[in-house]
């Protein structure tokens, strides 16, 4: 159960960091398209590690993307 409960919140934090991207930097919502997921499937999902490297990689680049901005 907490695999499930750690997949629902990186989904989540995931969710926020998109909808964020796409709401303020528009330029940069394009872009998520070449960002790449790379998931590694485990049984029947996708591993939580695949997802928190997701994250961290679009955290990355909205923080980047900012600090360029200014």
């Amino acid at each position: 159960m907490k695999t499930i409960q750690k997949t629902k919140e990186l989904t989540d934090c995931i969710l926020l960091v998109t909808m964020e991207i796409k709401d303020k930097f528009p330029e940069l919502y394009q872009l998520l398209d070449e960002t790449p997921f790379l998931s590694s499937v485990q049984d029947k999902g996708i591993e939580a590690i695949s997802l928190e490297e997701y994250l961290n990689t679009i955290r990355y680049q909205l923080k980047d993307y900012k600090n360029n901005l200014q």
